[in-house]
């Protein structure tokens, strides 16, 4: 008999392989530097996003994923222009920071749930721009200028094309860790965690440990991004990282799909590509953000990449799936 099941798996796979073999050639058939820019910004948005998820594989919301990007882009800058880091270095123990700092913080904050827990991470990354802010080691307002571009075997990079190569493999490593991690042992733990912190202690898993263990491994990543933010930008201000980067990042993260590993990936590519489709949306932007999210909340629960099971309950004359 046809085993439909092993063929949609290789339908997806030889999707995905095409996806990726299109990504990489894109740098060689853009008609403009505008179109590589923005791929390179939907990578880097997708890399947080995707972090976000993770987090909330052990129901906590990250709201606050700026305070981290910023820990990860202040660290690898002054790495490099204060103590001459070579870049590579550099963005390793940026990654290494903003774990430290979410290990430090998720001890006594990763106990408390639902939008508490959401509140206190924005509120750790106003807190951490005031740091910025008034202290001269981090440059105080005007932040740091002139960053030094990455390099490979001496040879700096130059122009868009090295960092959206850059940006699109930062992004793969990410989902593919976040993909075989959800596949492991560790991961299926993680997923019980989400389900309910009781089942999760009656099946012999120390819920607090995972959880944190959770939070500092995506935040690695998140301080991975923001040190490739900070050399790609080339110059960095405290006011960056404020909750219009964290409530994008989030937004990404629900409307592509919360509860999927593709839905950071799917949420930036729409809500990169539609708003640079219509100019005159920058000016409401964040209104835009806000009308998508409680769209996708009421209509697709589950983010863009729900879409297709949404289209096969609505021909069966569902609404949505039933809960609980």
């Amino acid at each position: 008999m046809l085993n439909t099941k092993n063929l949609s798996r290789k339908a997806v796979w030889v999707i995905v392989a095409i996806a990726l073999i299109l990504l990489f050639l894109l740098p060689v058939f853009a008609t403009s530097k505008y179109q590589i820019v923005t791929g390179t910004s939907i990578f880097l948005f997708a890399i947080f996003a995707t972090c976000v998820y993770q987090v909330a594989v052990v129901n906590r919301l990250l709201f606050g994923a700026g305070a981290f990007i910023s820990v990860g882009a202040y660290t690898s800058a002054i790495l490099v222009m204060n103590f001459g880091f070579p870049f590579w270095p550099a963005m390793l123990l940026a990654g290494l920071a903003s774990a430290l700092v979410a290990f430090v913080i998720g001890i006594p904050i990763l106990r408390i749930g639902g939008v508490y827990f959401a509140i206190i991470t924005w509120c750790l990354g106003e807190v951490l721009i005031t740091i910025y802010k008034a202290t001269p080691w981090f440059g105080g307002v005007d932040g740091i200028r002139g960053i030094s571009p990455p390099s490979i075997l001496g040879t700096p990079f130059v122009g868009p094309v090295p960092y959206y190569y850059l940006a699109l493999g930062l992004m793969l490593v990410v989902i593919v860790v976040f993909y075989r991690l959800g596949k492991s042992r560790f991961g299926q733990d993680l997923k019980a965690i989400g389900l309910s912190d009781i089942l999760a202690t009656s099946l012999g898993i120390n819920v607090p440990r995972h959880r944190l263990m959770c939070f500092a491994i995506s935040c690695f990543f998140i301080g991975l991004g923001g040190s490739f933010y900070a050399h790609y930008l080339s110059s960095i201000e405290p006011y960056f990282f404020g909750i219009s980067l964290s409530s994008q990042v989030f937004a990404f993260t629900v409307i592509g799909g919360l509860g999927s590993l593709w839905g950071g990936l799917i949420g930036s590519t729409v809500m990169t590509v539609i708003p640079e489709w219509m100019h005159a949306v920058e000016q409401v932007r964040p209104l835009l953000y806000g009308a998508m999210i409680m769209f996708v909340i009421v209509v697709m629960p589950g983010g863009i990449v729900s879409l297709p099971r949404q289209v096969r309950l609505w021909r069966k004359g569902k609404i949505r799936e039933a809960e609980g």
